[in-house]
This record gives C-alpha cells, sequence and structure tokens, in this order.
C-alpha cells in the first residue's frame, strides 16, 4: 500500500469508529417527551425552592422528583446529568454507561431542545446547551 492509500484506510477506520450507533428512533423520540417533562420539574425545583448549590445532580433529580417518582421511570437505562446556571436548569440523558449524550433539555423551553443522539458523531456526555443564554431569550 502506498502512504496515500494508507492514510485514506485510517481515515475511513476512524470515521467508521466515531459514528455514533444510530438509537431506535422511536424510542428516542419518546424519551424526549418524557424527558421535557422531567426538566419541568427540576426547572421548578431549581428556580423555586433555590437549592443549595452544593447538592449533587442526583439530590436535584430526587428533590425534583419527590411529588412524582413516576418521573424517573422511564430513564433506569439511561445517565442523567443536570446542570444549574443562574436558576435555570438543564437535563442530559446519556447512554447507560455515560459514554454519548442522547438528548438535552433546557427547562424553560417547552420543546426538547437537542437530538444529541441524531448527530452524525458520537457526542460526549457532556452539556453544550448554554441554560442561561437561552432562558434569557424567552
Amino acid at each position: 500500500m502506498t502512504r496515500v492509500t494508507t492514510l485514506l484506510a485510517f481515515i475511513a477506520l476512524s470515521a467508521c469508529a466515531a459514528a455514533q450507533p444510530t438509537p431506535d428512533a422511536e424510542k428516542m423520540y419518546i424519551q424526549a417527551s418524557a424527558l421535557t417533562k422531567l426538566t419541568s420539574a427540576v426547572q421548578a425545583y431549581v428556580r423555586y425552592d433555590d437549592p443549595p448549590a452544593e447538592l449533587s445532580e442526583a439530590e436535584i433529580l430526587k428533590n425534583a422528583t419527590k411529588h412524582d417518582q413516576t418521573l424517573l421511570a422511564s430513564f433506569s437505562p439511561y445517565k442523567l446529568r443536570v446542570k444549574v446556571q443562574a436558576r435555570q436548569a438543564s437535563v442530559l440523558m446519556c447512554t447507560g454507561e455515560g459514554a454519548h449524550g442522547l438528548l438535552e433539555d433546557v427547562g424553560c423551553t417547552a420543546r426538547l431542545d437537542k437530538h444529541v443522539w441524531q448527530s452524525p458523531v458520537a457526542e460526549p456526555c457532556e452539556f453544550s446547551l448554554n441554560a442561561e443564554k437561552i432562558c434569557a431569550q424567552d
């Protein structure tokens, strides 16, 4: 093989390795609907109960869903993350092992904000939306 052929083969293999396995679309849309409800509860908790800044993501989720624990029911196979910015909340749903993001939602909006799973390459389980900025526009 020539150097160019080797380089092209490496690039092609790298692109395949970075491609995100496509989750079932119907399942993701159902989860998106459930996530908007969960994010609304987290947003209300963060906005109106003014929780201490040192609470963990798990504690925020637990406190935000005390009134309705079924809000977490469909998320057991996934990793959920919470981010608070200036009393605005975001929730990120990732693959179970936490390697890749799937859905990201900001609490002040009515619709799901980002279908991360639709990205052509696998995105890490990290927040990409700025809730403070998005909510300032509403």
